[in-house]
């Protein structure tokens, strides 16, 4: 049975063990920050290659930054909606190109008749 001096020690390696990996990921949010940038405007579009663990495969998406905030992906592999940081994350090392705003053909009721 563990002392309460070991059981201290144990929790301090623990916490240890935990900052190192608190670190680690900072370090990691830091590199995609520097890769990426800034969350580019509602309605930029980011086209992207993406290879599952699962096949060797290369898939390519494309991303449409919504007036919600979130970014919504082409594809039927893909997480349903994903916030800036997500959609890094999802892209992870893949070469990646950001679009100028798209711009949609005006609906119906935008129109008008002469």
């Amino acid at each position: 049975m563990a002392t309460a001096r070991e059981k201290a020690q144990e929790k301090i390696r623990k916490a240890q063990e935990a900052i190192l990996e608190a670190r680690q990921e900072l370090r990691e949010l830091d590199r995609r920050d520097e890769r990426f940038g800034p969350e580019p405007g509602v309605d930029h579009v980011i086209r992207f290659n993406r290879r599952f663990a699962h096949c060797r495969t290369s898939y390519t998406y494309a991303a449409i930054h919504a007036p919600n905030g979130f970014w919504y992906l082409t594809g039927t592999e893909k997480p349903e909606r994903l916030s800036w940081e997500h959609l890094k994350g999802f892209i992870g090392d893949s070469g990646f190109e950001i679009a100028a705003a798209w711009n949609p053909r005006p609906s119906q009721r935008e129109v008008t008749w002469g």
